[in-house]
Parts: C-alpha cells; sequence; structure tokens
C-alpha cells in the first residue's frame, strides 16, 4: 500500500511538473515568435500580444487585459515609484526568473515574464484567483499583503468581470509600440504609475 501511494504520489508530482514545463515551451515558443516579427518600432496588436501568452500559459487573456489595464493603462514606458517596469508593471528583480534583461519596458518580454510570474502565483495558490492577484501585487508573503494590495486584487476583478461580460477587444489599444525605453532606466525621477 506504502508503494502504491508513492506511486501515485511521484505520477501526480511528474504530471504536474511536465505540464508547467510544456507551457514554459509553450510560452518561450511565443516569445521567440513575436520578437522575431515586430521589431522595436513596429506596432503590436494587442490580441496577438495577450492570447499568445494567454494560450502557452493557459490564463484567460481577459484577465491579463484586466491587468495590464490597470497595471499601466497599456503605457510601455511606464515606470512606478518602486521601479516596477512595462505594460504589466514587473520588477526587474522578479522578471529576471524569467528573463534575463537590462529592462523589463519591451512589451514582448513584458509581457512574457509577467503572465510567467502570474502563472507562477496561479499555481501557487492552486488557482485561486484572489489570492494569486495579491501574490502579483505583493509577492508570496500574505503576511505583508495591506490595503494596496487589497484595493488592486478589487480593481483587477472588477475590469476582469467587465472584460468578461462585455469583451475585452474594444476597450483595449488596437496596437500598442515596441519601443525603446530604456533611457527611463537613467531617469528614475520620472514616475508615470502610483506603483
Amino acid at each position: 500500500m506504502k508503494s502504491l501511494i508513492l506511486t501515485m504520489f511521484f505520477t501526480i508530482n511528474l504530471s504536474a511538473s511536465s505540464i508547467v514545463q510544456a507551457e514554459q515551451w509553450k510560452a518561450k515558443a511565443a516569445l521567440w515568435k513575436l520578437q522575431e516579427r515586430y521589431q522595436i518600432g513596429d506596432s503590436i496588436p494587442v490580441i496577438i500580444l495577450i492570447q499568445s501568452f494567454s494560450k502557452a500559459w493557459n490564463i484567460e487573456a481577459s484577465l491579463l487585459a484586466a491587468q495590464v489595464t490597470i497595471e499601466s493603462n497599456w503605457n510601455v514606458c511606464a515606470l512606478s515609484k518602486s521601479g516596477a517596469q512595462g505594460i504589466f508593471q514587473i520588477l526587474p528583480s522578479t522578471a529576471r526568473e524569467f528573463l534575463e534583461k537590462e529592462s523589463y519596458y519591451d512589451p514582448i518580454d513584458n509581457a512574457f515574464v509577467s503572465t510567467g510570474y502570474f502563472k507562477k502565483a496561479l499555481t501557487a495558490n492552486s488557482n485561486n484567483l484572489m489570492k494569486a492577484l495579491a501574490f502579483y501585487h505583493g509577492g508570496p508573503n500574505r503576511l505583508i499583503h495591506g490595503e494596496k494590495t487589497a484595493d488592486y486584487v478589487a480593481k483587477v476583478l472588477k475590469r476582469y468581470n467587465e472584460y468578461n461580460k462585455n469583451g475585452w477587444l474594444l476597450k483595449v489599444p488596437i496596437s500598442i509600440r515596441r519601443q525603446n525605453c530604456s533611457h527611463l532606466i537613467k531617469a528614475k525621477n520620472k514616475v508615470v504609475t502610483d506603483d
């Protein structure tokens, strides 16, 4: 009986691990495909950007669109007081787990690392959306999640429900431009988001 339980445990863990690895490869393939197709200066259709990583990580596109709307309102060069960058407002220290870069303003790189981190948040919280959003916004330590994180979760969920009810494609920009925002790394005094 003990060996049967151990066999089942390892089979389940290997299966979960295989699924995560498959998602990681799908996300990397989406990243490379988008980087190859759209150069710096090109406009990227938002639907292609969001749906590429939505499919790869198995996260609803309307949820990702809601996050970007709340995080940066689709501002590619958004920089928060805490140093979070780009459309998904990811901290470079967090993003490096998925992709080593000098900056994460590029919307393709930003979407790749941010959706990967959000998938990690979902997995760590048994797909509980509220807890995963709190993890994404405030980090994995639930003890430090305060009012600001609770407000963020409420805003994203409200927008997500709106997008699910009324559709999200007509509520977001048609495209965003791949632009070089690296000048903001040196000029961190230019804050364009609250946090």
